[in-house]
């Protein structure tokens, strides 16, 4: 059906291109930014870090600072990493070097789990 000498072909407002192997490999999706996030916490579940520091460890990976906290809270609300911020009789705001994040053990109790590694 496609016209002569063309890997387009345009019918009823739709337009088909040719299958390129090449096209597809680069178009093909790219790991999530939150399973990136969530395998360095696991990879490094005996340390805390900044939010800033992970975007930076990170960012080779395009990992940028709105990511980090996007997915670290997420993560917080199924118990898998804990947040914690400078504490005000307001809210929560981040330290200079943005909020510390470390990943909690989910098979232990809250105020245990946090430093899953400890052998306490």
């Amino acid at each position: 059906m496609k016209p002569e000498g063309s890997d387009t072909l345009q019918y009823e407002g739709i337009k088909f291109i040719k299958f390129s192997k090449e096209k597809f490999e680069k178009t093909k999706p790219k790991e999530s930014k939150s399973k990136i996030i969530f395998e360095f916490l696991e990879r490094n579940r005996d340390k805390a870090f900044f939010s800033k520091e992970i975007a930076e460890v990170l960012s080779d990976k395009g990992v940028k600072p709105c990511d980090v906290m996007t997915t670290v809270r997420r993560l917080e609300s199924k118990g898998l990493i804990y947040v914690r911020g400078y504490r005000t009789g307001y809210g929560e705001t981040p330290f200079k070097e943005g909020f510390l994040i470390t990943l909690t053990d989910s098979s232990k109790p809250r105020e245990k789990a946090i430093g899953g590694c400890s052998k306490n």
